[in-house]
């Protein structure tokens, strides 16, 4: 991956921390070399030894998976080369995410509102379907580490879930960490132009090895604001992403595990560079919380939705919001924390909000559902994790079958389509299948 030598771990000891995952990791390989799963056999692969670069690929593939927001900056290009700025906003208003996003859910209640006068911590985290999946469960024990819960397949720790004292569960941010910029570079030379004056791009080599071919090389350019990306009607696009800034990768997990309060849990969490994540937060003294995190792009001059002119210097970062602005919330008069990547920032927020936020339907329902009743039990909890209402299908429609009953169409078919949707109760299952 061009630039991975910019996001090496900085701190000694999560290097350490990644050292000695490989050892173990390496260590496994080469004692069940006789016991590894089928599929090595089939594919005709050897592993390798595992190492750190291992673990920064595997944290740098999450980052991907979590803040790949330069495809939609592109495609608003395009669409702005057809048409008008202000219809465009209309119709796809910055902020919001477009299209089908499964998307994650957390959310917490105090001891109040459950029946064991504890509080309750649910997660539902996705991510892109696979297989094998990412995520698996793990039980640590070691002196001063007792915890359970999920991580992703080649990285320590435990990313979510609990210890003796605290439990977390998280939800992608969305907050946009990606820019492209339009360059004018010669691509024989990489000279480019930058307010004014000429620099010169650096020049990575990367040799792809093909199976039954000899390997390819391949040449990238890389410009102050990242390497050469894509091309597109004689332009060339460079793209600046947090992951590949120095540090933009940070590894605080296992103090996360070992956290014991809200105070550690957050202390913690303020040396996480991303993806910038919604941490939700319980513990047994009571308390439930929220934490923003993530390095997140102070942007002065422009919005980051659509790429940016990389030749003036207008729309260069200006550093990233500070840790202690980030939205928190701890003990909240309501009782309830939800969190389903909806946009979290104040709308007075002292800084420019950019990103592709969920529509506000999901957190709405998590609200409403658990507002509905004073009591929860923790077994009740997976009946809000299966819920599939949706709100936004269900006012539709419910405005179909207003329209209908006003037409009084004499469409045998339309007649029975109107009396299905006025039947059906808003939940994307079988079970509201069968009530329509």
């Amino acid at each position: 991956m061009t630039g991975v030598q910019t996001c090496a771990l900085p701190i000694s000891n999560e290097r350490a921390v990644f050292a000695a995952f490989a050892r173990g990791v390496t260590f496994f390989l080469s004692t069940h070399r006789d016991k590894l799963p089928v599929e090595f056999s089939i594919l005709g692969y050897d592993p390798r030894p595992w190492s750190v670069r291992s673990s920064v690929l595997a944290g740098l593939e999450m980052y991907r998976t979590l803040t790949a927001n330069w495809q939609a900056e592109a495609n608003r290009m395009e669409l702005l080369s057809r048409g008008d700025r202000q219809k465009l906003a209309y119709l796809l208003p910055e902020g919001v995410e477009s299209g089908v996003s499964p998307g994650s859910n957390a959310w917490a209640i105090s001891g109040a509102r459950s029946t064991t006068g504890k509080p309750i911590l649910a997660n539902d985290p996705h991510l892109e379907f696979s297989l094998p999946s990412p995520w698996y469960l793990v039980h640590l024990e070691a002196p001063g580490l007792d915890v359970s819960g999920a991580t992703i397949v080649g990285l320590p720790g435990v990313l979510l879930g609990h210890n003796r004292r605290i439990a977390w569960g998280v939800t992608n941010l969305e907050f946009d960490v990606q820019d492209l910029y339009s360059e004018q570079l010669d691509l024989n030379t990489g000279r480019y132009l930058f307010q004014g004056r000429i620099e010169q791009a650096r020049l990575e080599r990367d040799v792809i090895s093909v199976r039954g071919a000899a390997p390819v090389s391949i040449g990238t350019w890389i410009t102050r604001h990242g390497p050469i990306f894509s091309e597109s009607g004689g332009k060339q696009y460079s793209l600046r992403w947090v992951a590949a800034e120095p540090g933009g990768l940070r590894f605080p997990f296992l103090d996360l595990d070992r956290a014991q309060n809200w105070q550690e849990f957050t202390s913690a969490l303020e040396k996480y560079a991303g993806p910038g994540q919604n941490f939700v937060y319980a513990d047994v003294d009571g308390n439930i919380g929220y934490q923003a995190t993530g390095r997140l792009p102070i942007r002065k001059n422009c919005q980051g939705d659509v790429p940016s002119d990389g030749v003036s210097g207008d729309c260069e970062w200006d550093g990233y919001v500070p840790y202690t602005d980030l939205p928190r919330v701890f003990n909240p008069e309501s009782g309830i924390i939800a969190s389903a990547n909806q946009n979290a920032f104040p709308r007075d927020f002292k800084y420019k909000v950019s990103g592709r936020f969920a529509p506000r339907y999901r957190a709405e329902q998590i609200r409403a559902r658990l507002s509905a009743k004073a009591k929860w039990t923790p077994e009740e909890m997976i009946g809000v994790q299966r819920d599939v209402y949706s709100s936004v299908h269900h006012f539709v429609a419910q405005q179909v079958v207003a329209a209908g009953d006003r037409k009084k169409n004499d469409r045998a078919e339309l007649a029975e389509a109107v009396e299905q949707l006025r039947k059906w109760n808003g939940q994307m299952d079988e079970i509201g299948r069968a009530h329509v």
